[in-house]
């Protein structure tokens, strides 16, 4: 079955050289494209052995793609990070390599700076020790990253009712530094 969609972006990338997203595309990779939206569901398992997934998909992973399943292999925190990094620095990783909740946060992590990228995915206690060893220029780098996760930390707890807060040695931080709500 085709797809509307990725058949008008596969247009649009052999006419302008960018995917809709606006990112390069090389002619295998529209080649490549345009061969997997050509080829039926249950033999695009096949194709995958032409990108950088082939060694990593097993029979099961396939089976589940034949029958029309999205499925992805597990990518480490590290590639992720790499990711990240690149698209930072301009390059164009290969993000359909990722899950699209991964691709998500992939993208929003890539507009924050390398310090702040890596202090949003910190426990908010591990933030905290984080905060104290920041420099002044390293806070006011971190502060809008920090207030934002001390308010979803805030609406976690609060949500959770009064007993967990007494006992929150995070939440009585929070409040000896004057920011509990």
């Amino acid at each position: 079955m085709l797809n509307i969609t990725h058949a008008l972006d596969k247009r649009v990338g052999v006419a302008t050289g960018h995917d809709i997203r606006g990112r390069s595309v090389t002619p295998g990779d529209t080649a490549l494209n345009a061969l997997s939206n050509a080829t039926p569901i249950p033999a695009q398992g096949m194709l995958h052995y032409f990108n950088n997934e082939g060694p990593d998909r097993d029979g099961f992973a396939q089976v589940l793609q034949s029958l029309g399943a999205e499925n992805y292999v597990y990518r480490p925190q590290a590639e992720k990070l790499r990711a990240e990094d690149e698209l930072r620095q301009g390059g164009q990783p290969n993000l359909l390599l990722f899950d699209p909740n991964d691709r998500r946060e992939i993208m929003r992590n890539s507009k924050l700076t390398p310090l702040q990228a890596r202090f949003v995915r910190l426990p908010m206690a591990d933030a905290l020790q984080v905060w104290d060893a920041a420099t002044n220029a390293e806070k006011a780098e971190l502060s809008q990253e920090f207030i934002k996760k001390k308010s979803a930390y805030m609406k976690k707890l609060h949500n959770e009712g009064p007993g967990p807060q007494a006992n929150d040695r995070t939440y009585r931080r929070l409040i000896e530094m004057g920011l509990a709500e």
